[in-house]
Order: structure tokens, then sequence, then C-alpha cells
């Protein structure tokens, strides 16, 4: 009777333990770029953002894995005089933004060879007494 009722069990357990085999649903990561180290003249806003001013910077890092991931850096006005912005990844200039009176996104598609920590790094890149403010920093898979 006991191996009737473990047969049982284990049949009725079968679909739970199976689902934890697929694959985990899509990941999105967003940054306060508030919250990132800085260098240089830079300020964090209640709401997250972060002004970058001159060549001042941002940078922090992050555990992504392995594949292609969607990065998404929004912009917006700074001040009278907009710097503009260079993205690095991984020590890598991966993009950059010219100075401009509107708000903006720069997009990026990274594919990753491996998982692990990478560095990620937002510097301004004007005058001074020209500033950029970086609103919101998004990964996704």
């Amino acid at each position: 009777m006991h191996a009737l009722a473990n047969l049982v069990l284990a049949v009725g357990l079968l679909p739970a333990m199976l689902s934890g085999c697929t694959k985990p649903p899509p990941g999105i990561l967003t940054l306060a770029p508030g919250m990132m180290t800085t260098e240089g003249a830079t300020q964090s806003h209640p709401d997250g953002s972060l002004v970058l001013e001159g060549s001042a910077a941002g940078s922090t890092e992050i555990y992504l894995p392995r594949g292609k991931t969607s990065l998404a850096v929004s912009l917006s006005v700074g001040a009278d005089a907009p710097a503009g912005l260079t993205i690095w990844f991984d020590g890598r200039r991966i993009a950059t933004a010219p100075p401009k009176t509107e708000t903006q996104v720069i997009r990026e598609v990274l594919s990753l060879e491996r998982g692990g920590v990478y560095a990620l790094r937002l510097v301004a890149e004007g005058a001074p007494g020209t500033s950029v403010v970086v609103t919101k920093v998004v990964l996704a898979r």
C-alpha cells in the first residue's frame, strides 16, 4: 500500500517538478542613475535622476547572464547648454549621444558571451557649464 501511495504522490508532483526546469521569464533591471558612483560635478535628485556636468561620470557594476541584453538610457535636457553622453560597457565605448535640447533615449543591444559582472559607465561630454540629466537606465533580456 505504501508503494502505491508513493507512486501516486510522485506522479502528482511530476508536473510541479518539471515546471521548475523551464526557462525563466525575461528579466528587466531598472537602475536609478542617482545611485551610481560618481566622479566630477554631479547632482543626484530624489526622483533617482543624475545630473552630469562638463565631463562628469557615473558608474556601476551589474551582473548579467550570457546572451542578448537590451540597454536603454533615457536623457533629458540638463541646462541651456546641453552636454553629450558617452556610454561605456565592460571597458568599451558602445554609444555616444550628441548634445540635444530635447529628451532622448539611447538604445543598444549587447551580445554577452559570458555571464558575470560588467561595468557600466556614463560620461558627460561637454565643456564646463554644460550638463546632461540621466533619468533612467533599463536593461532587459
